[in-house]
């Protein structure tokens, strides 16, 4: 088979704002868009002499493919220079080392399990039931964090450590600043922590609190002032009995201060305890024509489902290569299994723009199908044999889900964060908030199910006598064949009633010539979000992941000062020309000293997988032979890559897993 190559489509527009900031590999100066014409932009540059270029949008498109576009998004609005401001000197979470990483994560996960809790009618936004439902609360963020941040012990700090549960103002604290400025305003704070010189102290603010939220939070539906008035009262019955009891009386809050604490509570909560739960769900939930979005990528659902069907865990991939107890996890020795589906939608063009498959629901997933939303995925449409592209990529601006672990998990959090995208969790119990994804569950049950053998039913009643795992036949590789083609081919081409009868394809092509689209992250930001987290010695050899060999100057001038030394070193499994090494206090990218492993494609480059497969191959052709040959692995991994190409691209789209275990077995 040979080697197919996607040129840049010739209506892709970049799509940009004079406040964002562009910074073009091997240019030196920064750029700012300044206008654009059906020819280009005209870009000028920040600094020195301020001297101004037509960049023709062709070129601008190459160039966001190849990965050397770095867009930062209203760098130059005013709000952007705000929240800079208020962060540390990284810009990244991701780039901050773990004991600064820490807190972040303990401050997230607290955040999202008070979301989920409070969602479900678990725990109420006062501080009785806070206190009230701790200990549920600390069970709901252990499942959260699981395995992933295995944080706790004497030689952590109260903010760092899990266990240390934190009081109701932290936690106020926390969300008011997440809602300000998103998950990024999170981690650059912690500096700033300790006595802010606040007159009031502990028990004044919780007397505060309380009493606002008795009155305010009542079906009666006092006014601020009558609120206001019942603080004083509050306050004067509490002085007195603490003159009477010896103890220095409590400092009243002013007036500002009790319309800040009830301009925190949550509009809907307010709502629904002051009017009812009718009045917030329609005062709160979309109406007429629903959510309205102009552009492609302004808001993406996100969401899984397990799919009713039975299949054959057979993969035309990797599988001799993943450890015995990874493949038990991932349910892979099974006689039939079913599937988790993970799918994002874009809202305006009703375009599916990312699909993982798992057995079960997980942040791996999640984060998979938000990397597919930003690439170009033509090579999963011709391992499908699809008549038409799957051309459709770009960074969301909002992405919005339920409250499943795999979307408040702090490794989905942080990489939506680091790539400036919004996210947004629906209300429990109201679907109808992620109308577009739900309805493509539906779609994907009522026309493509029913053609496959295997299918599992939703009652008892609906499957009568039929034995699905009997009837399972199809392997994984039939499965995402189908799931591909159904997609590409029939659903995207398939006119829609709620876009005026036309396609989903024909509305993402007409959005993107009039408006286009926001550039895809580059090389080194997407190592950084999405690349797996590794440690490794750095020696006079340079840093080696799987076999394969990285080294620079700077790793070199590092070695003759520090000597041989451990670093973090961010790895993508897709993407082998390249890695990232916290040096110091900078993240710096290391290429492979092999070459060959380059990428013109994010997530289209040399894969770990490919290159495992061609090195296990000829150690077993060759069993005495202690050195591999480049040459030969090389011509091995053509060989390979030529053989199995459709299968192989069908394989990724399943949600893997590369353990610290499984990379050192592999070496």
């Amino acid at each position: 088979m040979q080697h197919i190559t996607f040129a840049p489509n010739p209506t892709h527009r970049l799509a940009l704002s004079t406040y964002d900031r562009l910074t073009i590999a091997g240019m030196s100066m920064p750029l700012r868009p300044i206008s654009c014409n059906d020819h280009g932009w005209v870009l000028v540059e920040t600094e020195g002499n301020g001297l101004s270029e037509v960049y023709p949008h062709m070129q601008l498109a190459s160039l966001d493919r190849a990965g050397h576009i770095r867009h930062e998004r209203g760098y130059f609005d005013q709000s952007g220079a705000q929240s800079r401001s208020s962060k540390p000197s990284q810009a990244l979470i991701s780039a901050l080392p773990p004991k600064q990483l820490a807190p972040f994560l303990k401050s997230s996960a607290y955040l999202a399990a008070y979301q989920k809790l409070k969602s479900e009618g678990l725990i109420k936004a006062s501080q009785e039931s806070f206190t009230a439902n701790e200990a549920l609360l600390f069970a709901t963020v252990s499942r959260l964090v699981d395995e992933l941040y295995p944080m706790g012990g004497s030689g952590l700090s109260k903010l760092a450590d899990f266990r240390k549960v934190p009081s109701w103002s932290t936690l106020k604290r926390w969300q008011k600043r997440a809602r300000l400025g998103g998950e990024a305003a999170l981690p650059g704070r912690f500096h700033k922590r300790g006595n802010r010189n606040r007159k009031m102290d502990g028990e004044a603010i919780a007397l505060m609190v309380r009493t606002i939220r008795r009155v305010w939070l009542d079906e009666n539906r006092k006014e601020a002032k009558q609120v206001w008035e019942a603080v004083e009262r509050a306050f004067k019955a509490t002085n007195e009995q603490r003159k009477m009891d010896g103890q220095l009386p409590l400092v009243p809050p002013s007036r500002e201060t009790v319309r800040k604490e009830i301009a925190l509570i949550d509009p809907f909560g307010a709502t629904l305890a002051r009017i009812g739960p009718g009045a917030a769900r329609t005062k709160f939930r979309p109406v007429g024509a629903g959510i309205e979005v102009t552009r492609a990528g302004e808001r993406v659902e996100i969401d899984e489902i397990s799919i009713d069907l039975f299949t054959i865990p057979e993969m035309r991939m990797f599988i001799d290569g993943i450890p015995a107890a990874l493949r038990r996890r991932l349910g892979l020795e099974k006689k039939s299994v079913r599937w988790s589906v993970t799918v994002a939608i874009d809202v305006r063009t009703r375009c599916i723009l990312g699909i993982a498959i798992s057995r079960t629901p997980n942040h791996r997933a999640a984060r998979q199908v938000l990397q597919m939303t930003m690439v170009n995925k033509g090579r999963w449409a011709c391992a499908a044999d699809c008549h038409d592209p799957w051309d459709m990529a770009c960074p969301p601006e909002l992405v919005v889900s339920d409250g499943g672990s795999p979307f408040i998990a702090a490794e989905f959090k942080m990489a939506c964060a680091d790539l400036g995208i919004a996210t947004e969790i629906a209300v429990g119990g109201l679907p109808e908030l992620r109308a577009f994804i739900e309805r493509i569950f539906g779609t994907l049950n009522l026309r493509l199910l029913p053609l496959l053998s295997g299918r599992t039913f939703g009652d008892v009643v609906e499957k009568g006598e039929a034995d699905p795992q009997s009837l399972a036949a199809l392997t994984f590789d039939d499965l995402a064949f189908c799931l591909t083609r159904w997609i590409v081919d029939a659903y995207h081409n398939t006119p829609h009633s709620g876009l005026g009868g036309k396609t989903p394809r024909q509305v993402w092509q007409e959005l993107v010539a009039r408006d286009g689209v926001a550039p895809s992250p580059d090389n080194q930001r997407w190592r950084m979000v999405f690349g797996e987290r590794l440690i490794r010695t750095l020696d006079k050899r340079g840093i080696m992941v799987l076999g394969v060999r990285y080294h620079c100057e700077a790793l070199a001038l590092w070695m003759t000062r520090k000597g041989e030394q451990k670093l973090h070193v961010r790895w993508h499994p897709r993407d082998l020309g390249g890695i990232e090494v916290y040096l110091g206090d900078q993240w710096i990218t290391v290429p492979a000293v092999k070459s060959g492993f380059e990428t013109w494609d994010a997530l289209v480059g040399k894969s770990a997988n490919i290159w495992l497969d061609a090195i296990r191959n000829l150690r077993t052709a060759h069993p005495d032979r202690k050195t591999l040959y480049f040459d030969m692995i090389d011509e091995a991994m053509r060989a390979i890559e030529e053989r199995n190409e459709q299968a192989r691209c069908l394989a990724d789209l399943f949600v893997d897993e590369w353990t610290e275990e499984r990379i050192e077995q592999a070496r």
